[in-house]
């Protein structure tokens, strides 16, 4: 895998939370690059990534780029929903 992509909601939740842990998994000569999230998913070109924009927003997609193919690998949804003891 050549790069990553961590496309974000929040710049913070991208750059302080998400990044250092796919630093932590993938290897040292991956590029990881932050990319604001799109509004609208017709901001994007056609293909996997557009459609799942278009089924859900989440607030952080994570994807693999393969031999020029951009694929989608993680969808992130934060919650403060979920109370614990």
């Amino acid at each position: 895998m050549k790069q990553i992509r961590i496309y974000y909601e929040s710049i913070e939740q991208g750059a302080n939370f998400i990044k250092p842990i796919v630093e932590s998994v993938v290897d040292k000569n991956t590029e990881i690059i932050l990319v604001r999230r799109p509004k609208k998913a017709s901001e994007l070109n056609d293909g996997a990534i557009s459609a799942l924009l278009t089924m859900t927003t989440p607030d952080a997609l994570i994807t693999g780029v393969f031999d020029d193919k951009e694929i989608p690998l993680v969808v992130i949804e934060f919650t403060e929903a979920v109370t614990t003891e």
